[in-house]
């Protein structure tokens, strides 16, 4: 279940309205109704915390490790590569739990950690390769004496 859906479901268990819920946790209703749609991830952990505290449930309950990923990837470069990583993981989800559905979630975290490193490394690559040479940073390198 996506984080949206889990605040929903939540709500319901509650029995909050998101107005409740926003004067609960101290996020705006705006905000909630946003991630509720999926539209906007929390940008730390303190909202998912405030939210989940305002839930009566744990923060683990709420955000999976893939989630925490996804929020990372909106820290590091926005909104549009956090929507990217996020059909990602997913697609990627939806394959595993199809095809291997006894595998450990150890194992899953693990291999969302190495496709996670991969899609940055093709990020960093593509920038590399993509960026005209006069927009580029130069690279710094160490002179050796």
């Amino acid at each position: 279940m996506a984080f949206s859906e889990k605040i929903i479901y939540y709500k319901c268990v509650n029995s909050l309205t998101r107005e409740e819920l926003a004067e609960r946790s101290g996020i705006n209703a705006g905000a909630l109704k946003r991630m509720e749609e999926g539209k906007a991830f929390p940008y730390d952990m303190s909202y998912v915390e405030k939210i989940a505290e305002a839930l009566n449930v744990k923060a683990d309950d709420l955000f999976d490790y893939t989630d925490f990923l996804v929020m990372k990837a909106g820290k590091k470069s926005g909104l549009k590569r956090q929507r990217a990583l996020r059909y990602i993981f997913d697609k990627t989800l939806d394959q595993i739990n199809n095809t291997l559905p006894e595998m450990p979630e150890d194992d899953k975290r693990a291999f969302l950690s190495a496709l996670d490193s991969a899609y940055w490394r093709s990020v960093e690559e593509a920038k590399k390769r993509y960026t005209p040479k006069k927009y580029r940073k130069p690279e710094l390198t160490q002179q050796t004496d």
